[in-house]
């Protein structure tokens, strides 16, 4: 028997169904939390670490590791360089709740058009139609074709943003990220779906704002850290931008994190949602099936889905 252990705190329900789906392969599934004694003891013996958490000192302590497979899509929490240094394939659970993070967005930017985080009664000529409007999406990768999908069907002009710009339906034209200033000018609305690394931290700034049109409305499901929190305050209460929605923000992450203190949530014209929008049971069930097919790609000697190039981070 082969042994697996998640080095996090997942859903009992999410537990059993990854352990049913690796049974008939002869690997036994252990969940340890985040405590670090609990983890280091338990990955004595690993094959597999579904993380969660997996840096060094992890690591070093699993002689037998072949793989680690992220339970997140982004791998923020893994050592990267220390993986590849002894050979240990890093892979991302990127896609699997791309449904889910694409209808998050479409409701939070129906909340801004229809301004319904306001208290009180406002004019009709203040609430507005997505239809006929323009929308930048930064980061067309799983997430960001959904929901340039949803706006297009939603009667949205769609313009995309990525590092690696690329035909795409329903989108009318994607670039590199050099033309994001020149992309947000032409936006009513620019939806954020990028990675964190040395690259994006702090790429939505103030600059940004500047050259952006006053009526523009910011929706940000990335990671914390994207978004200067700072830039964006000032940005919505000198209203050099209209609005803005964010299910992320800097040092949330865990469930039961709080945001830190801050102005940002007094305005009227900002929204928070508590990192939720890649929940849903159906994208549990999806990593879940995910994980488990991903870890029995690599025993049969293929090459698993989405491994991370430790020299971009994703």
């Amino acid at each position: 028997m082969e042994k697996a252990v998640i080095t996090w705190d997942m859903e009992q329900s999410f537990c059993d169904q990854l352990s049913n789906e690796l049974y008939n392969d002869g690997i036994t599934v252990v969940q340890t939390g985040k405590d670090r004694d609990i983890i280091y003891d338990s990955v004595k013996d690993a094959d597999f670490i579904f993380a969660g958490l997996a840096d060094k000192e992890i690591m070093m302590r699993a002689p037998n590791l072949k793989m680690v497979q992220a339970l997140t899509s982004s791998v923020g929490r893994i050592d990267l360089r220390y993986a590849a240094s002894i050979g240990v394939p890093i892979c991302s659970a990127k896609g699997h709740n791309a449904v889910a993070v694409a209808e998050h967005t479409l409701m939070l930017m129906l909340m801004l058009a229809r301004k319904s985080n306001t208290k009180h009664h406002i004019d009709s000529y203040e609430i507005e139609e997505l239809s006929g409007k323009t929308v930048c999406v930064l980061g067309v990768g799983c997430i960001g074709s959904e929901v340039g999908k949803r706006c297009y069907n939603m009667g949205m002009r769609v313009l995309g943003i990525d590092m690696y710009p690329h035909n795409y339906p329903y989108f009318e034209s994607i670039e590199y990220v050099d033309k994001l200033a020149e992309f947000v000018r032409k936006s009513d609305f620019l939806t954020i779906h990028v990675p964190r690394t040395s690259q994006t931290k702090g790429m939505i700034n103030k600059y940004l704002f500047e050259s952006s049109k006053s009526s523009l409305y910011i929706v940000d499901v990335s990671r914390g850290e994207i978004t200067d929190v700072d830039d964006l305050y000032h940005a919505l209460s000198n209203h050099k931008i209209k609005g803005a929605a964010m299910d992320v923000f800097p040092d949330v992450f865990y469930p039961g994190d709080s945001p830190q203190s801050h102005p940002i949530f007094e305005l009227e014209n900002f929204i928070y949602t508590p990192h939720t929008a890649g929940k849903s049971a159906e994208s549990r069930k999806n990593l879940a099936k995910f994980a488990a097919n991903n870890v029995c790609i690599y025993l049969s000697g293929k090459t698993p889905m989405n491994v991370v190039d430790p020299n971009v981070g994703f």
